[in-house]
């Protein structure tokens, strides 16, 4: 896992105490409760699914491990011990199989869209639903349709597009910038730089539009799409760049 900041709380009420490093680490099963659970920033309870989002698709690549395979029974016998359930051993280990089958591009995690609620709104901190894009999120993801979905304009040039550096390169988050600017996307901004070098540019579906993420990756001519709400939570799409964009020759493509 990479942890992105250092992550420090202590609750009595809850025998809690989260005392995690940044940066790229393995984590043991107390360390990665702690990653989950931490809610002590600016995102507060947001923040927390977005690093369990980012948890659960580390489990996921674990799991894809050729190393582990041979060790899911085992796995599957030892927390057994710490579950109440009536599936069999044998019906665990088939659904652990079946998860690690599942396509890559079939994983997808997505935040329901919305914003922080404003202190006239409330006192305490609230998730306020955006219903729109809510709407596209049910039909991206589930076929599901309505009046709202349908009538939601999709032109890609009014999309949020966050810029994050992930490179070793620390201009390129404004190059990357000044070149989506120069593809017509009015909407972009540039973000604190990721807090570790990555090799590959990752798109980040933030709400959900798998649409316009393979629009962006049309027009970048690289890059992971990535589908989960890990990115900016302003954002529609979040552009991770790593070092893959340094070499790659840039083609201005027209939409």
């Amino acid at each position: 896992m990479n942890v992105p900041e250092r992550m420090e709380y202590v609750d009595n009420t809850q025998k809690l105490e989260i005392d995690l490093q940044p940066g790229r680490q393995i984590l043991n099963g107390e360390q990665a409760e702690q990653f989950a659970r931490f809610r002590n920033d600016a995102n507060g309870d947001i923040g927390r699914v977005q690093r369990q989002q980012q948890l659960i698709r580390a489990l996921r690549e674990k799991l894809s491990s050729p190393a582990l395979i041979t060790r899911i029974p085992q796995a599957v016998e030892l927390f057994q011990k710490y579950i109440d359930t009536n599936l069999t051993v044998e019906e665990m280990v088939a659904l652990a199989d079946f998860g690690r089958e599942l396509d890559r591009e079939s994983f997808r995690m997505v935040l329901l869209p919305g914003r922080f609620s404003t202190p006239s709104e409330a006192i305490a901190s609230y998730w306020i639903l955006d219903p729109s894009a809510k709407d596209q999120v049910m039909q991206e993801h589930f076929d599901v349709s309505s009046i709202a979905s349908i009538s939601q304009s999709n032109d890609p040039r009014d999309l949020r597009v966050a810029v994050q550096n992930a490179s070793s390169d620390p201009q390129l988050g404004s190059q990357v910038a000044a070149f989506l600017q120069g593809q017509g996307f009015d909407n972009v901004y540039v973000i604190e730089d990721w807090n570790e070098s990555q090799i590959q540019t990752q798109i980040i579906a933030q709400r959900g539009d798998l649409v316009s993420a393979e629009m962006m990756e049309a027009t970048l001519g690289l890059g992971e799409i990535v589908s989960a709400s890990t990115g900016d939570l302003s954002s529609d799409l979040t552009i991770r760049v790593g070092n893959d964009w340094i070499e790659q020759p840039r083609i201005q493509n027209s939409y």
